[in-house]
């Protein structure tokens, strides 16, 4: 990413932080990037989909990226059956999608970055913003669900944790690097079609670092949430040599800039 991409990926984000709400109609998203025209990504907010399609050059490596909550003793639900949507379009590589309920309202945004045809490079990073609504503080626990296909193919992944908020995982020469800022309470790597389950029937998820095979990983964030909390990620796929910069070095950085983002989960 060059200079001046960078810093208009950066005018954005505060773009981003200050725009209201616009309607929306129950439709996919479509992200591209006219400067990176090597990628599509889609997105299903109404459903458990989320992220379904990231098209790099016309394979597409992803089969579901979602978020589930849990509040106290309550079961994991899918964020797309809080409450009402919103769907915030930005640019053509950007948007956020609002998910209102009584508790709290919760906003991801999305950002792609492409890169040149035939690169076999793309990038994708998320905020998700959390904002209680109750005046009290609430036990709370957020999910990501994130089920890599790379190149296309279910089986023969292979994932592993390089670090405690690093997912890195690969098939043949691509690899996708999934990054956090915040360190999540647990990360279990493990088969695609036995952890969403786990999602679906509130069963705890227990640390692990590694499998090979229909790879998936969830993320989970424990906290004591009061206010509003923030997190932020990244995933990057690359074929043979890691981007340069990594693009959530580059939001951490902008991230400080901004007074609303400030605030974190701990």
């Amino acid at each position: 990413m060059n200079l001046s991409k960078t810093v208009f990926v950066g005018i954005l984000i505060v773009m981003l932080a200050t725009l209201g709400s616009l309607a929306h109609a129950d439709a996919p998203i479509t992200l591209t990037d006219i400067m990176g025209p090597n990628t599509v990504v889609n997105i299903d907010p109404y459903t458990q989909a989320g992220i379904y399609e990231w098209l790099v050059d016309g394979t597409n490596h992803m089969r579901q990226n979602s978020y589930w909550f849990s509040v106290g003793s309550g079961p994991i639900t899918p964020i797309s059956s809080l409450g009402s949507i919103t769907v915030t379009p930005i640019m053509d590589m950007m948007c956020s999608v609002l998910y209102s309920g009584s508790l709290f309202d919760m906003e991801i945004s999305y950002m792609l970055m492409g890169a040149p045809l035939g690169s076999g490079q793309s990038d994708i990073a998320q905020i998700v913003s959390i904002n209680n609504k109750t005046g009290s503080v609430l036990d709370f626990s957020l999910y990501e669900f994130v089920n890599l296909d790379l190149n296309g193919k279910s089986l023969g992944q292979s994932g592993t944790l390089p670090n405690s908020s690093t997912l890195s995982q690969t098939e043949g020469t691509t690899e996708s690097q999934w990054s956090a800022i915040e360190i999540p309470s647990i990360i279990e790597v493990g088969d695609a079609a036995t952890l969403l389950a786990k999602l679906n029937n509130s069963t705890p998820f227990v640390a692990n670092s590694n499998y090979e095979g229909d790879v998936a990983a969830v993320f989970q964030w424990n906290m004591a949430l009061g206010d509003s909390a923030m997190m932020s990620q990244d995933n990057a796929l690359f074929n043979g040599a890691v981007p340069e910069p990594a693009s959530m070095t580059v939001f951490a950085a902008l991230f400080g800039l901004v007074p609303l983002m400030r605030r974190r989960i701990i």
